[in-house]
């Protein structure tokens, strides 16, 4: 790789400024913490082996039970050591001071002088203190009678700069390190030290403690290997010594140390391999020396020297390495080098017991990227001044408002259309608290919220997001949607935070058209069956509360079929607008009217407290009324109707059995010739229900004997002008009733358990004549609808699978087509069945789209690729602004959401331009073609090519 002349100068600099701050690092103590950090966790890793010759006899809560409080009689001391030195040859340790005579048993002193002489290997501790009035650094030592046979060693214990006790100095004393640690004693005692060393190489200088007139020397550091977690050595409890025989014959040819385990009587150490907060006792910590010294395993540090040495040579191996490599790997050598060094130091710390500071050299490694990169990041400082105006000037160009506030709240900055949204500028608002510049309260929370508890909230909530309606300061008032996004540093201090303002009037105003809609009858502007069953439960518990009555009428149009067949389903919706008035007219505002369905009123008429004379006047009003003329584009039009009455609470307890009981009482008024009303009556109405159990029985024997058939109604692709895809619908052609419509038979399969039956067999057939056609047609997509039921029976998944498995209808080439209230009643569920269905490959379709409560809540939560706008809406596109508006929101919503959308009927080439130069291609309707069974769809795709192309092609003229 080839570097320029200017900048190996700049970087042969920069890298020995780097050189020399790593060469300084171990002098200045800043590292040592990090050091030992690693030296824990390497001494935690690699636990030594603890040497079974040594034993720890505890002073423990059991011994003190035994014998009494501490302290005991030096006696007890002088019986302890008589019995060791009846079990053999051993060394011991008595860890814990006798620098006083005990006055209350002289005897007991003179008794242990006399044992430490005959048992011969016993070792005493002494350690330093400050003499409170002399102020001087004296050793605190055994009795002339104890100190005459035995030997002696300090028991001083270094404590790091984090209260670890990993490091011991073999020899200590004052002004001179004249006196071996205990541990030392107690090894060379036995025979065994072997594990000292006075190699230059090694920290070998005396480290001088300041008193006040002497020092306390150490030298002979030395890192002890723990040979595990506190409670590793076995322990015998000093009372067993004195009263059992049998441990004794355990103790021959061992090192011992006795000391302080009861709770209270000794402090403990954290030490590199305690866990659980549990301290390691100070004998404890004693055998872990003796062990390293005895088994030769002293860890050694590295002089600083060296470690300045060592540490350069790692560092300059990767300056000399980043400038001969590719820059996509700099860190993988970096990473390489700093691997290969850390190897190095658990190398010397595991087979030559030397430890390696590795803290300098792996800080100048991290500081070589940045150092090589130099260039690179005063790119970067000059990418982020631009990128700093860019955003200044993005926030200035975007279409919502913008303000951020420091962490008080104030206002700090605003762009334009912030400005623009309140009503005034920057330079008078900056430094204003942000609740006392706006007038605004929530209005989709339960309750009303100002802004100043708003801002109390977001001192503890990071995110923040509801809609407001917005009064600025020139009076006018706007619907906002505002969000708020607090700033915190890395310490979760609130630094300031961001309120972003977007104006959603118009979104507002449009999603209210919507709800309207979602309550009410797009043609005739009357409430639908949800705003209708709100009343009518708001109805029944006044009516309960008040013990009043009501009437509810189901008002059905007799024949009304005939007309949508004779002069087309426009002429049957303006009669229906028609039917409406003269409705509203007789019925008033004090009642409630509602279309129910296609040619299906339901009335609930609260003035009924004289009901048996009031409602058969008002009943009689309606039928007069309809049976009047119509005049329709000039033709003169006359239809009757048929109404059944229930009364609640005379004809049922709940709202949805006085209305099934008005449907009963409907069928009651049909059965006797229509154009007639009749009341709930139970006997009369068992006829009516024979004939019901008469038509469920065909149905299920046409079932069984797969008499239903299924017709296709195709969906042609305007702009390329031809079928692209066809919709599966299912028929019923009764041997005696004749041709029965899916309304006469699909509602009753759901109430008597047959849907999901008849689903999976209209299923079948569907993909089953879609494989046939794609022999003679090519792939051509087919769309099945699908019951709430049936796509929420258990195993349904597999039963699609299952289906097109075995007719070979590729998935990808089915669409099933859902409507909202297949999967309302349970998103979750519905949601989960649905993915696993795009698994498949297969489509979703969301039918009738637009009518529901939910639609656009439905597009985020489920995986949905199709869109169907409800007909509904088509049928009055070309005069009635509220439905071209909503369909044409629903058309750019699917483009915008990457969804297809398919307009369904679609009757008049007006319908078909209007949609066409929407960009809605895709369309399905009478205008193009009427369901077709099998045989004729063949044909139709045999014969129609040019005709559908002539349909696509046709635009009235005005």
């Amino acid at each position: 790789m080839k570097v320029s002349f200017d900048f190996w100068n700049n970087y042969s600099f920069r890298s020995a400024l780097l050189i020399i701050v790593v060469a300084c690092l171990p002098f200045t103590g800043w590292l040592e913490r990090f050091d030992w950090m690693i030296y824990d966790k390497i001494s935690y890793w690699k636990q030594f082996i603890p040497d079974d010759q040594i034993v720890i006899i505890a002073i423990d809560e059991k011994s003190l039970q035994t014998i009494g409080r501490w302290p005991w009689s030096r006696r007890i001391h002088a019986e302890l050591i008589d019995r060791l030195r009846q079990a053999g040859r051993n060394v011991v340790a008595l860890d814990f001071l006798m620098a006083e005579s005990d006055d209350n048993d002289p005897e007991g002193d003179r008794l242990l002088g006399l044992a430490i002489a005959r048992h011969g290997a016993v070792v005493l501790p002494i350690a330093p203190i400050v003499e409170p009035d002399s102020q001087k650094i004296s050793l605190v030592q055994p009795l002339p009678m104890f100190q005459r046979n035995a030997l002696l060693g300090h028991v001083d214990v270094e404590l790091d700069y984090d209260g670890v006790a990993r490091r011991l100095f073999l020899f200590a004393g004052v002004n001179s390190p004249d006196w071996p640690a205990l541990g030392y004693v107690l090894v060379r005692k036995a025979g065994g030290i072997n594990a000292v060393s006075d190699s230059d190489y090694l920290i070998r200088s005396e480290i001088n403690i300041p008193g006040t007139s002497d020092y306390w020397v150490r030298s002979h550091e030395v890192l002890i290997p723990f040979a595990g977690s506190p409670g590793t050595y076995p322990r015998i409890s000093y009372e067993r010594i004195l009263n059992d025989d049998l441990v004794l014959q355990q103790l021959n040819n061992k090192i011992i140390i006795v000391g302080m385990e009861a709770i209270g009587l000794h402090s403990g150490f954290t030490t590199p391999v305690t866990s659980n907060h549990r301290l390691m006792s100070g004998i404890e910590w004693h055998a872990n020396v003796v062990n390293m010294l005895h088994s030769g395993n002293t860890i050694n540090p590295l002089a600083k020297f060296w470690i300045v040495f060592i540490s350069i040579i790692w560092v300059l191996i990767a300056l000399i390495g980043v400038n001969f490599i590719q820059r996509n790997k700099v860190i993988f050598l970096l990473m390489t080098v700093m691997a290969l060094g850390m190897l190095l130091v658990w190398i010397m710390f595991d087979f030559f017991h030397v430890w390696i500071a590795p803290s300098a050299g792996l800080i100048g490694l991290i500081l070589v990227y940045p150092l090589w990169s130099w260039s690179r990041i005063n790119e970067f400082m000059q990418s982020l001044f631009i990128t700093k105006t860019f955003s200044f000037n993005a926030l200035e160009s975007v279409g919502d408002g913008v303000i951020t506030t420091d962490a008080e709240s104030r206002i700090v900055y605003m762009n334009s259309e912030a400005e623009r949204l309140i009503g005034i500028g920057i330079e008078q608002l900056k430094g204003s608290l942000l609740y006392e510049l706006l007038d605004i309260k929530v209005v989709r929370r339960s309750r009303s919220i100002e802004i100043r508890e708003i801002s109390t909230l977001v001192k503890n909530i990071p995110q923040l997001q509801d809609q407001y309606r917005l009064k600025n300061y020139d009076e006018s008032k706007r619907m906002v949607r505002v969000m708020h996004q607090s700033l915190f540093d890395e310490h979760k201090v609130l630094m300031g935070s961001v309120v972003t303002i977007s104006d959603i009037t118009d979104t507002v105003e449009l999603k209210q058209q919507v709800s309207h809609q979602a309550h009410h009858d797009s043609l005739t502007m009357l409430p639908n069956r949800t705003l209708l069953l709100a009343k009518l439960d708001q109805m029944v518990e006044s009516a309960q509360q008040t013990t009043s009555i009501f009437a509810v009428f189901n008002i059905v149009i007799d024949e009304f079929k005939k007309i949508n067949d004779a002069l087309g389903h426009r002429a049957g919706d303006s009669l229906l607008k028609l039917v409406t008035q003269r409705l509203q007219a007789i019925i008033g505002e004090q009642n409630v009217i509602a279309r129910w369905s296609g040619d299906e009123f339901m009335v609930l008429f609260a003035s009924a407290q004289d009901a048996l004379q009031l409602v058969p006047n008002v009943a009689q009003d309606i039928i007069d009324s309809i049976s009047h003329r119509f005049e329709l584009d000039g033709q003169e039009i006359f239809v009757t109707a048929s109404i059944g009455i229930s009364l609640y609470p005379q004809d049922g307890q709940t709202g949805e059995s006085v209305l099934s009981h008005a449907a009963s009482a409907m069928g009651l008024a049909k059965q006797h010739g229509g154009n007639q009303f009749s009341f709930y009556l139970p006997d009369k109405v068992t006829d009516w229900t024979k004939d019901k159990l008469a038509l469920e029985k065909d149905f299920r024997l046409a079932l069984k004997n797969n008499e239903l058939d299924v017709f296709f109604q195709p969906i042609i692709n305007v702009q390329l002008r031809r079928v692209v895809r066809m919709e599966a619908l299912v028929r019923w052609i009764h041997p005696i009733r004749g041709f029965l419509p899916p309304g006469d038979f699909v509602p009753m399969a759901e109430q008597i358990g047959l849907i999901n039956q008849m689903g999976e067999l209209v299923l079948y057939k569907a993909c089953k004549l879609a494989r046939e056609l794609e022999k003679i047609a090519g792939p051509i997509s087919i769309s099945v609808n699908v019951a709430p039921r049936q796509l929420l029976q258990k195993g349904f998944i597999q039963i699609v699978e299952t289906i097109i498995n075995e007719v070979g209808l590729p998935a990808e080439l089915l669409v099933l087509e859902i409507t909202e209230s297949a999967i309302i009643g349970d998103m979750v569920l519905a949601s989960e069945i649905l993915s696993d269905l795009k698994s498949l490959g297969i489509l979703i379709a969301l039918d009738d789209f637009g009518t529901g409560y939910s639609s656009l809540s439905l597009l985020r939560e489920l995986p949905i690729d199709i869109l169907k706008i409800d007909k509904s809406f088509i049928r009055t596109i070309d005069g009635n602004v509220h439905d071209f508006t909503i369909a044409q929101t629903i058309i750019g919503l699917g483009k915008n959401l990457g969804k297809t959308v398919i307009a369904e009927g679609v009757e008049t080439a007006n319908h078909m331009k209007i949609l066409r130069d929407h960009a809605c291609y895709l369309q399905q309707g009478f205008y193009f073609s009427r369901p077709l069974p099998f045989a004729q769809l063949i044909r139709y795709f045999e014969k129609n090519e040019l005709a559908v192309a002539t349909l696509c092609e046709y635009s009235p003229t005005d």
